[in-house]
C-alpha cells in the first residue's frame, strides 16, 4: 500500500481518541485515482503518437501511416485534401476527384454514355475504365489518353486523334472510328468487333491479341502495327497498308484483303484459309508456315515472297506473280 492509500485509510479509522484503530485488512477500502477519476499526470507536451517527427499537440493528421513523408502539418500526401477542402482523413463522405474533362483531367470509371464530348482537348486524360457508350468523340483530341478498359460501344471517333493512347482491352464494338489518327496506340486485347476504321491512321499501333472480326479496315494505314494473334477474321481490308505488319500467328481465316499492300509484313503461321488476296502486294512477305487453303490470290504479287512449308492446298493463284518466291 502505498503512502496516498495509508493516508486515506488513517483519516477513516482514527476515532475520537485519536488513535488508530487495527482493522482487519480485507476491510480496508483502497481508493485509488482510477477510481476517483483524479489522475494529476499532465499531458507530456513532446508526445508523437504516430511517429513522424510532428508532435502531437501541432499535428494535423495524427493519424498517419508509418514511413510517409509529410508536411509541417503532420500530413502526408495520401492525407491531403483532393477535391471538396477537407483533409481525406477527416472526409467520410467524399474522398474522390473530381471529374473534369480537361487535359489531364482524372475520369476514371465516370459514367459519360451519350455524352457529347465533341471537339474537346483531352490529352493525356485519364478514362480508364469509363462508361462511353453512343458517346459524340468526334475530332477530340485524347493524344496519350488512359483509355484502358474503357466501354465505347457505338461511340463515334470521327477523325479523334488517339496518338499514343492507351487503349487496352477497351471495347470499341460498333464503334466508328473513321479517320481517326491511332499512331502507336496500345490496342492490346481491345475488343473492336464490327467497329469501323475505315482510312484510320494504325502506324505502329500496338494490336496483339486484339478482336477485329468483321471490322471494317478499307484504306486504313497499319504499316508496322503489331497484330500477332489478332482475330482479324471476316475483317475487310480492301486497299489497307499493313507493309512490315506483323501478323504472326493472326487469324485471317476468310479476310477480305483485295488489293492489300502486304509487302514484307511477317505472316508466319498465320491462318488464311479462303482469304481473299487477289491483287494483294506480298513482295518479300514471310510466309513460312502460313495456312492459305483455299486463299484466292488471283493475281497476286508474291514476288521474293517466302512461302516455305505454306499450306497452297486449292490456294487459287491464277495470275499470282511467284518470282524469286521460296516455295521449299
Amino acid at each position: 500500500m502505498n503512502q496516498a492509500y495509508l493516508f486515506v485509510a488513517m483519516m477513516l479509522f482514527v476515532p475520537l481518541t485519536g488513535c488508530v484503530v487495527d482493522l482487519p485488512e480485507e476491510e480496508i477500502i483502497e481508493i485509488t485515482t482510477e477510481e476517483t477519476g483524479n489522475d494529476s499526470t499532465p499531458p507530456d507536451p513532446n508526445t508523437d503518437s504516430d511517429g513522424d517527427g510532428i508532435r502531437d499537440s501541432s499535428d494535423n493528421c495524427p493519424d498517419t501511416p508509418s514511413n510517409e513523408v509529410v508536411n509541417i502539418e503532420g500530413c502526408s500526401a495520401s492525407q491531403l485534401e483532393t477535391d471538396d477542402g477537407t483533409n481525406n482523413t477527416e472526409n467520410e463522405e467524399d474522398n474522390t476527384i473530381e471529374c473534369e474533362l480537361v487535359p489531364y483531367g482524372h475520369c476514371s470509371g465516370e459514367y459519360l454514355s451519350r455524352e457529347d464530348l465533341s471537339g474537346l482537348n483531352l490529352t493525356g486524360i485519364d478514362l480508364s475504365g469509363a462508361s462511353l457508350v453512343y458517346a459524340d468523340l468526334s475530332d477530340v483530341n485524347l493524344t496519350g489518353a488512359n483509355l484502358t478498359g474503357a466501354d465505347l460501344t457505338d461511340a463515334d471517333l470521327e477523325d479523334a486523334d488517339l496518338t499514343n493512347a492507351t487503349l487496352a482491352d477497351a471495347d470499341f464494338e460498333y464503334a466508328y472510328l473513321g479517320g481517326a489518327d491511332l499512331p502507336g496506340a496500345d490496342l492490346t486485347n481491345a475488343y473492336l468487333w464490327n467497329a469501323n476504321l475505315e482510312y484510320t491512321d494504325l502506324t505502329g499501333a500496338d494490336l496483339t491479341g486484339a478482336d477485329l472480326s468483321d471490322a471494317y479496315l478499307s484504306y486504313a494505314n497499319l504499316t508496322g502495327a503489331d497484330l500477332t494473334g489478332a482475330d482479324l477474321s471476316d475483317a475487310n481490308f480492301y486497299l489497307a497498308d499493313l507493309s512490315n505488319a506483323n501478323l504472326r500467328e493472326a487469324d485471317l481465316t476468310m479476310t477480305y484483303l483485295e488489293g492489300t499492300y502486304l509487302s514484307y509484313a511477317n505472316l508466319t503461321y498465320a491462318n488464311l484459309k479462303d482469304a481473299v488476296l487477289s491483287y494483294a502486294d506480298l513482295y518479300g512477305a514471310d510466309l513460312n508456315y502460313a495456312d492459305l487453303t483455299g486463299a484466292n490470290l488471283w493475281n497476286a504479287s508474291l514476288i521474293s515472297a517466302d512461302l516455305s512449308h505454306a499450306d497452297l492446298t486449292n490456294a487459287y493463284l491464277y495470275y499470282a506473280d511467284l518470282s524469286g518466291a521460296d516455295l521449299t
